[in-house]
């Protein structure tokens, strides 16, 4: 192989490895150069584009309304909820949940289900995800809980007591963040002075690693942070997800209720076999008093032998009592 001047033993071995000849100083600030203008021509290309993708986002929203809620009540969601959030609906019935970015503008938004009830998801193109905030009206905020999309963090608000959702933004994260998110996040925390942080991600394998991974980059960016990891606490179980548990309660609340409506027809059933029939009102007054009854059995009698017996009485001794047979 031949070797350009000012090449070292090193890069002459590599280049002899490589089978390419060393290039002079000369051609590595060249080639250099045009790797980074490559670059920068890439980079320009990717902002045209998530600067295009967002205003169409940002379109598309506008044009989206609320009414079509089939889907996020399909997932338990309840109308209190939904009336209280932020969320609307696409012409396809897919849930969807805006995305702010540090200045609070939206940049994309990430959307779930469809009409049809299926699990489709996905975030808009050429767009980058920031954090969706479920209850941004929330007017003092000293508390930030992460979840991970956007139907979790719905289900988190639900589950929540009404206290909690007066002191803590629910926000998703929407999977793996990005530098938009982190920055998002920052921003969000210093706006409100938030120093209470709470995780609820999903208690799977991957929920595991983002709850470290954002344990982590709370404590490097605000080492007096107060973080707790509310999976447990909340009532998880492995494998679940916020919204699994919240429909697995209000499951668990349907069969109770079912159950105890089952016992109390057994009990009433078997409370009427045993009680007995009480005569109506209608009853009582259709039937003649006592003295009445004996003035009806007891017909103008002639007079009879001494020596003979009485008649047998006729009269109902039940109906004496009043009571029917």
């Amino acid at each position: 192989q031949h070797e350009k001047p000012n090449a070292t033993f090193a890069e002459a071995k590599q280049a002899v490895l490589d089978g390419q000849p060393q290039l002079s100083d000369r051609d590595r600030e060249e080639r250099d150069r045009r790797a980074d203008l490559e670059a920068k021509e890439k980079q320009e290309k990717r902002a045209e584009a998530v600067r295009k993708g967002t205003a169409k986002a940002v379109k598309d929203l506008g044009f989206m309304g609320r009414r079509d809620t089939r889907y996020l009540e399909w997932r338990g969601i309840s109308k209190e909820v939904l009336a209280e959030t932020r969320w609307k609906t696409d012409a396809l019935g897919r849930a969807c949940f805006p995305h702010i970015n540090a200045d609070r503008n939206i940049c994309g938004y990430e959307y779930r289900g469809s009409n049809s009830l299926e699990r489709a998801k996905g975030f808009t193109t050429d767009t980058e995800k920031g954090i969706y905030i479920a209850n941004g009206r929330c007017a003092n905020p000293t508390e930030i809980r992460f979840c991970e999309a956007g139907v979790d963090t719905l289900s988190a608000y639900q589950l929540a007591t009404p206290e909690e959702r007066q002191r803590i933004l629910f926000i998703g994260t929407t999977g793996e963040p990005g530098p938009n998110t982190e920055a998002s996040i920052k921003a969000l925390v210093e706006r409100n002075n938030i120093q209470k942080f709470s995780l609820a991600y999903d208690l799977d394998k991957g929920g595991d690693s983002h709850t470290a991974k954002r344990t982590q980059r709370l404590r490097e960016a605000f080492p007096d942070a107060q973080i707790r990891d509310v999976r447990e606490e909340l009532g998880m179980q492995p494998g679940e997800d916020a919204n699994d548990l919240l429909r697995r309660i209000q499951a668990e609340r349907l069969q109770n209720a079912e159950r105890t409506q089952q016992r109390e027809q057994t009990q009433s059933g078997a409370d009427n076999r045993t009680q007995p029939t009480q005569p109506t009102r209608a009853a009582d007054q259709a039937k003649p008093s006592i003295q009445e009854d004996q003035a009806q059995q007891q017909p103008e009698q002639k007079p009879e032998p001494a020596h003979q017996a009485e008649p047998e009485q006729t009269h109902d001794h039940y109906q004496d009592s009043g009571m029917s047979r």
